[in-house]
């Protein structure tokens, strides 16, 4: 199952083990993300592996960019499962609209906390 507009978490904050202010700041700065907002967070299995998806934007009006996290990230360790950036608008446009980002053959599916 690709990831689509269903997955996303706009203004959903299921941030699991980044719900410190602190530690998320320094994995959005690990993962290449300093500094950025996070729209919505959610706890996901990503290929067999729990993780955070988070939805940042892009830097552009009408993108967004989703990294998916491992769950031990912080400042100086974790791993990004996964980082991709798409439009907005194609992401909201129907829920049963084709996938707008694909990484592979990774599923994403709501972990079961």
């Amino acid at each position: 199952m690709a990831l689509t507009s269903k997955d996303l978490p706009m203004g959903g904050q299921d941030y699991g083990p980044l719900r410190d202010p602190a530690r998320r700041a320094g994995c959005l700065a690990h993962a290449g993300a300093p500094g950025a907002t996070v729209l919505g967070a959610r706890q996901v299995d990503w290929a067999g592996r729990p993780g955070v998806l988070l939805v940042l934007p892009a830097g552009e009006p009408g993108r967004l960019r989703v990294l998916v996290v491992s769950l031990d990230c912080a400042a100086d360790r974790g791993e990004v499962l996964a980082d991709t950036r798409s439009a907005a608008e194609s992401a909201a446009e129907s829920a049963d609209a084709e996938p707008w980002a694909r990484t592979g053959q990774r599923s994403v599916s709501s972990s079961q906390s």
